[in-house]
């Protein structure tokens, strides 16, 4: 069986996309059993918080 993930870069430093990617989160999880975001250095700790 093949094994699908969600596999994504961010670079958010001002956490302009913190509440899409909450109200995003649910669903994504719900569509795809792996989620795996690398971030920047410079991503707000928020962002990092919320993953």
């Amino acid at each position: 069986m093949d094994k699908i993930a969600f596999i994504s870069i961010m670079h958010d430093p001002n956490a302009n996309l913190l509440y899409k990617l909450r109200d995003a989160l649910p669903v994504i999880k719900n569509i795809y059993p792996h989620t795996y975001v690398a971030l920047s250095n410079q991503t707000s700790t928020k962002i990092n918080d919320l993953l």
